[in-house]
């Protein structure tokens, strides 16, 4: 049911409307961000590593997870979740860690000043690349936007394009 409050689904943590995970109590503050479509899960496996000398959190970024849905969902609008985030829970200058998509909004918090440095993986954080400018201002003005958002998802070789673009010729 998609009128189901997130609160009811994650009975986690929240702090400032964003649903994060927590490993270790000690250590400079270290905030794990995910790449699209990631939520803070994927981070299970290195987090406890990081915990034996940092206090870990992994977030939700707006849209993936269970963070509650506010948008835009754009690089300023996640740059500011994650500053909220740090705001709220009183983080002085984390090392922000993100991965593809995350990676992004790393360097975004570290060009704010919020962060004391970014950790790129697998992502370079380049305001370079993408579609033609003309073609990001349609999309990003279109009242069609968040009906393609909706339907080519379900569209399976709408999917496998993504996917194969995102993975090249190794799949995992």
């Amino acid at each position: 049911d998609p009128n189901v409050p997130v609160a009811k689904l994650w009975h986690g943590k929240f702090a400032g409307g964003t649903a994060y995970r927590e490993w270790g109590s000690q250590g400079r503050p270290v905030v794990l961000l995910g790449g699209f479509l990631e939520p803070s899960f994927v981070w299970g496996g290195v987090a406890p590593l990081l915990a034996r000398r940092f206090h870990v959190y992994a977030l939700d970024l707006d849209g993936f997870g269970y963070t509650v849905r506010r948008g835009p969902w754009t690089l300023q609008g996640w740059g500011d979740q994650v500053q909220r985030f740090i705001q709220a829970l009183h983080l002085h200058k984390p090392i922000v860690v993100g991965h593809s998509l995350g990676a992004a909004i790393a360097v975004e918090e570290a060009r704010r000043g919020v962060a004391s440095s970014a950790v790129l993986v697998d992502g370079d954080a380049l305001s370079s690349g993408g579609p033609p400018h003309f073609v990001r201002y349609a999309l990003a003005h279109s009242p069609f936007l968040t009906t393609a958002y909706r339907v080519l998802p379900q569209i399976d070789w709408v999917v496998k394009k993504l996917l194969q673009n995102a993975y090249g010729p190794v799949h995992p």
